[in-house]
């Protein structure tokens, strides 16, 4: 077999096929009264009511949950966008990256034209999400004069990144220049672990979005992939002297925990825009070269387009159920 993850009969550990997702599910908060919220704001991480859009998106045993707040003013600490960076984000806004920071990008006043997003994400303690320990050797220097725990390091800075993964995304999800002088904040919490919290963490954080009522104009949805080489060493050797004969590598969708630490190749989170466009690309793993890339990206499209189906009905049917109620 080209992995040892698989039974005789193609099968995963969880029954699931190479390509296969795990089951969706998605849940939005109802709508609470402010006054059914504690005074001291302690429903939720800060309380459903405060928010104006709470998801939970689940895949599998993993969970994440995100909150929205805003739009809201820009605090001095997280001025809005500026028509150069706008530019150098290259076509964010579906079209007219540098048209639009020509024209409507440029300062009036003294005022941004554009809003920004501000991201932060959280691993809850008994969240079993972790960075590969490839990476552990990277606390030597950073960690220590923080005067951190190797895992508090590791930990940190997993959440660190996956705020920026979240933010650079979510800026180019978002019609930004509708919300000039404004700051949307997006927190996500990862309730609960086994692989792919990141590609969760962006479902999750769309769907807030799309609660709490803010303007998107590229609608998305993020999964992860891994590739793994044939075990046999022999097998290894043959193809690199260009027998093709031997067993070719599996690629595998929605890896969970166990999965990702298993994996020897490469690991990838790749969103899709619904219009087809790559909208994030993570990397992790093995080295590999352009065509795998290539390779993955293309394999992940379908499955980003089940899971934006997934998303799409479950928003569809949170509306219907709020204009009931609003009738």
């Amino acid at each position: 077999m080209a992995s040892p993850l698989l039974s005789p009969e193609g099968l995963r550990g969880d029954g699931r096929r190479p390509m296969e997702l795990r089951r969706l599910r998605v849940s939005f908060a109802a709508n609470a009264p402010l006054e059914d919220t504690p005074a001291d704001g302690a429903s939720g991480a800060c309380g459903f009511a405060l928010c104006d859009g709470h998801a939970s998106f689940t895949s599998g045993q993993t969970t994440c949950t995100a909150l929205v707040l805003g739009p809201r003013e820009a605090s001095r600490f997280s001025a809005a966008l500026s028509a150069e960076e706008v530019v150098a984000q290259g076509d964010v806004f579906g079209g007219g990256g540098a048209a639009a920071a020509a024209g409507g990008g440029v300062l009036f006043g003294g005022a941004r034209a554009y809003g920004t997003i501000a991201a932060s994400v959280t691993h809850v303690g008994f969240a079993r999400s972790k960075r590969p320990a490839s990476n552990a050797s990277s606390f030597a220097g950073a960690g220590r004069r923080a005067g951190l725990s190797a895992s508090a390091w590791r930990k940190t800075t997993l959440e660190e990144e996956h705020a920026e993964v979240l933010r650079s995304t979510l800026s180019a999800v978002v019609d930004l220049k509708l919300y000039a002088e404004s700051e949307i904040a997006v927190h996500v919490d990862v309730v609960s672990g086994d692989g792919g919290e990141l590609a969760a963490s962006l479902n999750a954080a769309f769907l807030a979005l799309l609660d709490a009522g803010i303007a998107v104009t590229n609608p998305m949805a993020a999964v992860t992939v891994g590739v793994f080489p044939s075990a046999s060493k022999e097998t290894q050797q043959q193809q690199s002297d260009g027998n093709k004969s031997g067993s070719e590598p599996t690629i595998m969708l929605d890896l969970t925990s166990m999965e990702y630490d298993m994996c020897s190749g490469v690991r990838a989170t790749v969103a899709y825009y619904d219009r087809g466009d790559v909208a994030a690309l993570v990397l992790d793993g093995a080295p590999t070269d352009q065509t795998t890339i290539d390779g993955l990206v293309k394999t992940c499209q379908s499955a980003c387009r089940a899971v934006s189906e997934t998303m799409r009905t479950a928003s569809l049917s949170m509306l219907k159920e709020r204009a009931i109620v609003l009738c």
